[in-house]
């Protein structure tokens, strides 16, 4: 019997439960994040009832989404797949990216619904970052950090590789930098699809932005002064 899978599936579990046991804090920062997240989103969800339920429950559908890629990414992160990691945590970005251009043009929205083509001028157009807007240059950021190093770089693993007991793997160095991005372009993907979801002028949002702005301030402390982080310096 081969037990390849298995391998695979204990080398995983093993990186992982060495940061939780390891680095704690920085453990339980993200998941307290990730928790967080999932609360706004439900405020959101419970406030919606006066706007169209099916076009809400999409856009909300896609924000689910995007936190579901975020929790993956930095699991692969974790797990010491960097490449793997900063694919999925691309994937947010991107789907940060259309949940913003389905809410900025109706055309757009039949587009996406529809899954006619998405490369369309319309689309393109309103899918563009404003770079001008300090939220959506933090999601371009990361987008562009991903798309060099791991969608189209494929090499960021390999550049951290150290001799460990299950053969070369990437340091713990490695982790950091890659998790740091983590932190940092965590919030900012939440505050745009919360700005699509719900009025920017809306006791809602600005309840639920006052909990993100919370998370931020604790994701950036752990980046800027934990050792995990400053160990990869």
């Amino acid at each position: 019997m081969n037990d390849q899978l298995d391998r695979y599936l204990n080398r995983a579990h093993y990186f992982a439960h060495e940061i939780k046991e390891k680095y704690p804090s920085v453990w339980d920062v993200a998941g307290e994040a990730i928790a967080k997240s999932n609360e706004v989103m439900h405020t959101v969800h419970n406030s919606g009832a006066a706007r169209d339920p099916k076009e809400f429950r999409t856009r909300l559908g896609l924000w689910g989404s995007v936190r579901h890629y975020q929790v993956n990414s930095l699991l692969e992160i974790f797990s010491r797949n960097l490449d793997e990691g900063l694919s999925i945590l691309r994937m947010a970005t991107e789907l940060t990216r259309a949940l913003k251009a389905i809410t900025a043009d109706a055309t757009v929205y039949a587009i996406w619904v529809k899954g006619d083509d998405r490369r369309s001028p319309n689309f393109k157009a309103a899918a563009k970052f404003d770079l001008n807007d300090p939220v959506e240059k933090a999601v371009f950021d990361a987008y562009n950090f991903c798309s060099s190093y791991g969608t189209h770089g494929h090499k960021t693993s390999a550049a951290f590789l150290v001799d460990t007991f299950m053969g070369k793997e990437p340091n713990l160095k490695g982790v950091a930098t890659i998790a740091k991005w983590w932190f940092i372009s965590y919030v900012p993907m939440h505050r745009l699809c919360l700005k699509c979801c719900t009025d920017a002028n809306s006791d809602v949002y600005l309840e639920c932005d006052l909990a993100l702005s919370v998370v931020e301030a604790r994701l950036l402390e752990r980046a800027q002064n934990d050792a995990f982080f400053n160990d990869a310096i």
